[in-house]
């Protein structure tokens, strides 16, 4: 299937993080049972970071555009790992774990403010996976936008690395594996071989559910099917929470938004679309200019016709002035005050 001139969505629009609630803030690290997996398509989910938008980005979208960017505009990159509870009703009904509270720093104040110290990815966790290029191509958001320290403050901190000397660096190595695991899968080679096209829904359902062993995954579409991200579920090892990223461990996972879709749409990247906004304002801005241009053009006609009017109709009444009156009265008559 191939889908041509699809619409590109207004940047116009806020395109806002993620913000579900059946996550439990608070409770300490390393007590779960899997993972989500969750990789996004960059070049539908970059859109939010185009001038204009709530969240531009003007670092992302140069990346995007560059060399740096040539991961990340044909295959799935990284959003997160995500610890997970597979039994909800073993945790009164929460299905994760979220902003932990470790030994070291309770991650809730990093709900409220990402950029502390604490929140933020260690300078060895940077040298490791920034600099050195990792994050800078399969986590391309990583790199050139704040998505590091979120991940991290949210979802790392439930990880056994929350209590690790050093901390973070296990559980970014796990991210890393799994997204190399899953770029070598069915599912992101058919993603890949799409872009710029669509694909029948059930034919990428399908495919990532050979690298599942059939066990459902989640995709997740904006603006009219267009795909921007796929989740799926993996067992974490007992002992160590190691994730298993093979078919046999994998975990069903729902969530996704594509439901109603027959094809979905692989966008290629293409750069930031036209502002809406900025354009209808120039439509605005011309539409007025054209109608004052036309006003102005019918002002001599205008007064000549109120002229010959008031000459019809009032003869004995001075033209021009906005209060008149009316000849001097005969005996016996009032005088009458006329507005003109």
């Amino acid at each position: 299937i191939h889908l041509e001139n699809l619409e590109r969505p207004p940047t116009s629009l806020r395109f806002p993080r993620l913000r579900m609630s059946a996550g439990l803030s608070g409770p300490p690290p390393a007590d779960y049972t899997s993972y989500v997996l969750a990789l996004e398509w960059q070049p539908q989910w970059s859109l939010r970071a185009c001038p204009g938008s709530a969240s531009a980005d003007p670092r992302l979208i140069e990346a995007m555009a560059g060399s740096l960017g040539a991961w990340a505009r044909q295959n799935l990159s990284l959003h997160g790992l995500w610890p997970e509870y597979t039994n909800a009703s073993a945790h009164a009904g929460w299905r994760w774990p979220q902003w932990c509270n470790a030994s070291r720093l309770d991650y809730r104040v990093c709900e409220r403010e990402e950029g502390l110290d604490g929140c933020q990815p260690t300078e060895q966790a940077l040298a490791d996976y920034n600099v050195s290029g990792r994050w800078q191509s399969w986590a391309i958001e990583y790199a050139f936008g704040s998505l590091a320290a979120h991940e991290w403050s949210k979802h790392g901190s439930c990880s056994p690395s929350a209590e690790q000397q050093p901390a973070q660096l296990e559980y970014w190595s796990w991210q890393e594996e799994a997204v190399r695991v899953a770029a070598a899968g069915h599912g992101s080679r058919l993603v890949s071989a799409s872009a710029g096209g669509a694909v029948r829904r059930a034919d990428l359902l399908a495919a990532f559910e050979r690298d599942t062993g059939g066990r459902a995954v989640a995709l997740r579409c904006e603006d009219a099917c267009r795909l921007s991200q796929v989740w799926l579920g993996f067992r974490a090892e007992p002992a160590t929470l190691r994730p298993l990223l093979d078919p046999d461990h994998a975990v069903a996972v729902s969530g996704g938004s594509c439901g109603q879709c027959v094809a979905v749409a692989i966008a290629a990247w293409s750069g930031c679309p036209r502002r809406a906004t900025f354009d209808r304002a120039l439509a605005i801005a011309a539409g007025a200019l054209l109608g004052l241009g036309l006003l102005v053009c019918a002002l001599p006609p205008l007064r000549q016709r109120a002229a010959h009017l008031a000459r019809t109709l009032r003869p004995a009444a001075p033209l021009g002035r906005s209060l008149a009156m009316s000849p001097a009265p005969l005996a016996g008559e009032k005088r009458v005050v006329q507005l003109q």
